[in-house]
């Protein structure tokens, strides 16, 4: 997934897979829980799969998760 937002600083990139909440305002001024992309990292690695993101400040981020083929996968769904 890709957008063309704010970006995200290298010290909050840090700090989004966190058991904290961490959030900031959206491009729109729009605020969030901070728990969106903890949830998709919890479930991201109970299927044994990663998840990371790459961000520029003032071009956007890129977020990037995989999980294994199902025959890979311990925990098949």
């Amino acid at each position: 997934m890709e957008d063309t937002g704010i970006g995200i600083s290298p010290e909050n990139q840090a700090k989004l897979f966190q058991p904290s909440t961490y959030s900031t305002k959206g491009t729109a001024g729009e605020y969030g829980t901070g728990l969106g992309l903890l949830v998709c990292k919890e479930y991201i690695e109970k299927m044994g799969g990663t998840i990371s993101v790459k961000s520029t400040e003032g071009q956007g981020s890129s977020f990037y998760c995989s999980i294994p083929h199902e025959g890979d996968n311990p925990y098949p769904i």
